[in-house]
């Protein structure tokens, strides 16, 4: 059994009615919910599930990002934000983007608009953790076939 015909199974068993869209429906509502909340608030980036092929340089990421700003008609020094997980290349990123703004003379330090993901650094704390608290079983605690 997959964990979806199990979710269906026991939603039929609570509801007999009840009509469960399919995953495609799921995601064409989402993109929809997304698209109608985006007309309503101007810019909401949805920019990171989108492929970016080549290396993730600090340089690539960087001239990237200044791209997406410049077809979204956005001005670099309006970003009060951007998240990001905590790889290497993304603190590379954010001292190019720094370095762009200081030669353009734009009035920004990217480096204090850096916000890490926290589901991302509890991610890497917990992982951390567990490495300390795996025990190997005692030969007497083991099955046996």
């Amino acid at each position: 059994f997959s964990q979806q015909s199990i979710d269906r199974a026991m939603i039929k068993y609570l509801n007999k009615q009840a009509r469960i869209p399919s995953d495609i429906t799921i995601r064409n509502d989402v993109v929809d919910a997304f698209n109608k909340v985006k007309s309503k608030k101007g810019f909401i980036s949805r920019y990171n599930s989108t492929h970016l092929p080549g290396m993730h340089t600090g340089k690539f990421l960087c001239d990237t990002l200044i791209k997406i700003l410049a077809d979204y008609g956005l001005r670099i020094e309006n970003i009060t934000t951007c998240t990001c997980d905590n790889t290497t290349n993304n603190d590379a990123m954010f001292n190019h983007l720094k370095n762009f703004c200081d030669s353009n003379n734009i009035d920004l330090n990217p480096l204090k608009s850096q916000v890490r993901c926290l589901a991302h650094v509890l991610n890497l704390c917990v992982q951390e953790i567990l490495k300390f608290l795996k025990v190997e079983p005692d030969t007497d605690d083991q099955y046996q076939d």
